[in-house]
């Protein structure tokens, strides 16, 4: 998008009827919504967000659909941050998007509101995050583990337990990545909830079939996953037999580093 449609857009979406018989352009500020969805970039979430407060129904879905594709659009954890915590959400503005968005919408929202830069705001997000019991939350839940604020660590780690059931399980599996990030986090020591986690990922019983579960995941996830299990698990034939024919190599290497726990296991 070049300045000038940018401009030309932002004008577009800001304006309002000079008198109180015309009609409000609708058409043109959705179009512009489309033009920042197909052109724009996070950086513009910033601005789309105060029109997600906007009083046409059609004008706060489309702005919702353009900021949830631009955020889509971030990678690392430093592109999170870095884009999104300055976006101006309060509390009241959480409240807002529950009674304006339908449920999927309003988790996005809510996992963009938990990477602001007011705690309260933070905070907030974590406790309608964990209210949603929706599996995709566990992803924000968890960055908020390792927050700045004492207060907000302690809200994710107490609202993070209450996933700690059998329907969670495959979703924690898929954030291994991320649960294994938790121990780089240098602010503070999340060792231990990080041990809750993994304990918690690792329950369920090494099976053929839950194996088979786990060769859906990439390399990556697979091979935190069976760093974890040979450190803590007992290791038996089946097991071995398993692990050995793994696609990739790092878990077979990793294996290794624990086949003499084979044989003290006869």
């Amino acid at each position: 998008m070049d300045n000038q449609e940018y401009n030309k857009c932002i004008e577009i979406l800001r304006g309002r009827p000079k008198w109180f018989f015309q009609k409000d352009n609708i058409d043109q500020k959705l179009k512009c919504l489309e033009t920042f969805k197909n052109k724009g970039t996070p950086s513009d979430i910033s601005f789309l967000v105060e029109f997600l407060k906007d009083s046409n129904s059609n004008i706060r879905a489309k702005s919702a659909e353009t900021i949830i594709h631009l955020y889509q659009q971030l990678k690392s954890q430093n592109e999170l941050y870095e884009s999104l915590k300055y976006i101006k959400i309060d509390i009241a503005d959480i409240n807002h998007y529950k009674m304006f968005f339908v449920p999927d919408t309003y988790l996005q929202l809510l996992g963009i509101a938990s990477l602001n830069q007011n705690g309260y705001t933070r905070e907030k997000a974590i406790k309608k995050l964990a209210d949603s019991k929706n599996p995709n939350a566990i992803k924000f839940i968890l960055l908020r583990l390792g927050d700045w604020v004492t207060a907000v660590r302690e809200t994710a780690q107490k609202t993070i337990r209450t996933f700690f059931t059998p329907p969670y399980i495959d979703s924690f599996l898929q954030q291994l990545p991320l649960i294994d990030w938790l121990l780089r986090v240098q602010r503070t020591d999340l060792a231990d909830i990080h041990s809750e986690i993994i304990e918690f990922a690792l329950s369920p019983e090494l099976t053929v079939d839950f194996y088979k579960k786990l060769k859906r995941f990439d390399d990556k996830t697979r091979f935190i996953y069976f760093r974890n299990f040979l450190k803590s698990k007992r290791l038996n034939e089946e097991i071995a037999e398993l692990i050995s024919k793994d696609k990739n190599y790092l878990v077979r290497v990793e294996l290794l580093k624990h086949i003499q726990n084979l044989a003290t296991s006869k």
